[in-house]
């Protein structure tokens, strides 16, 4: 399956739940309709437009990873509402059901996207734990005298048993 099927198969189903959501909330008793109903029904739209905008925009990650906490919101509301006896066990195990699938579509796109753009900042191995070598061998590569330069300094620093060597001149 393509990428663009299963971003719209996600949106589909959210879109699904949003229907199937509002008719139920309708039914809540009314001191929970407007409240644990409303924060459901706006959360659930927040999520669905995070979604669409996600779909059109080059840096996705930040907002799915927003749509992934909001839908984890989401499920302890509709935890709450089961509870709470506004939403029946077998309602309730229908949209645990279509969550559950929409979480794994959701992450699966996560990964995608975190494939595609920048590192995940936890995952990221710092910059210091890299070799100096390895630091400015990509720092300027336009600039293949001043790399030469800086590769033999190394050599020499490593030759003396020197381990971290500081190749920035402090500025004063």
């Amino acid at each position: 399956m393509r990428k663009t099927d299963t971003e719209m198969q996600l949106i589909n189903k959210f879109y699904d739940l949003v229907i199937w959501t509002s008719n139920h909330v309708a039914k809540f008793p009314r001191p929970h309709k407007f409240t644990l109903g409303d924060r459901m029904q706006s959360r659930l739209y927040e999520v669905l437009e995070t979604l669409i905008a996600a779909k059109y925009r080059r840096e996705r990650l930040p907002l799915l990873q927003d749509a992934n906490l909001q839908l984890e919101m989401l499920r302890f509301q509709f935890r709450i509402a089961k509870d709470l006896r506004c939403l029946s066990v077998e309602s309730y195990g229908y949209a645990a059901r279509t969550m559950n699938e929409i979480g794994r579509l959701l992450g699966g796109w996560i990964k995608t996207a975190g494939a595609r753009g920048p590192a995940l900042v936890s995952r990221r191995r710092s910059v210091h734990a890299q070799p100096a070598a390895a630091r400015l061998a990509h720092r300027q590569p336009d600039q293949p005298v001043l790399r030469q330069r800086v590769l033999e300094s190394l050599r020499s620093f490593r030759e003396r048993g020197v381990t971290r060597p500081c190749l920035y001149p402090l500025r004063r």
